[in-house]
């Protein structure tokens, strides 16, 4: 199975020292790999997530990718804009 994700997305799935990946596939028991930052997907600037195993192990670590992605979106939702923006926003008109 693949995915196709923005470098900021592949940075935090590989993680520092590539821990984060590890930890996916210890978790799921699939290999997951992703593409070099030069190494992109034809047409895009997006790198390639590749997920491989077993079905039940594809699955597992797929949904985990899933949880990952909305995480990343809840925490970008959720948080604070900066100072400059805010005060755009609260400026009197």
């Amino acid at each position: 199975m693949q995915f196709l994700i923005t470098h900021s997305l592949a940075g935090s799935f590989i993680g520092v020292g590539g821990a984060s990946i590890k930890e996916l596939m210890d978790i799921s028991g699939a290999r997951v790999s992703v593409s070099s930052h030069s190494d992109l997907y034809p047409g895009t600037s997006d790198r390639v997530l590749l997920i491989t195993g077993s079905p039940s192990a594809v699955i597992f670590a797929s949904n985990l990718v899933w949880d990952n992605f909305a995480i990343q979106v809840i925490s970008v939702l959720i948080s604070p804009p900066p100072p400059s923006v805010l005060s755009i926003l609260l400026a009197p008109i």
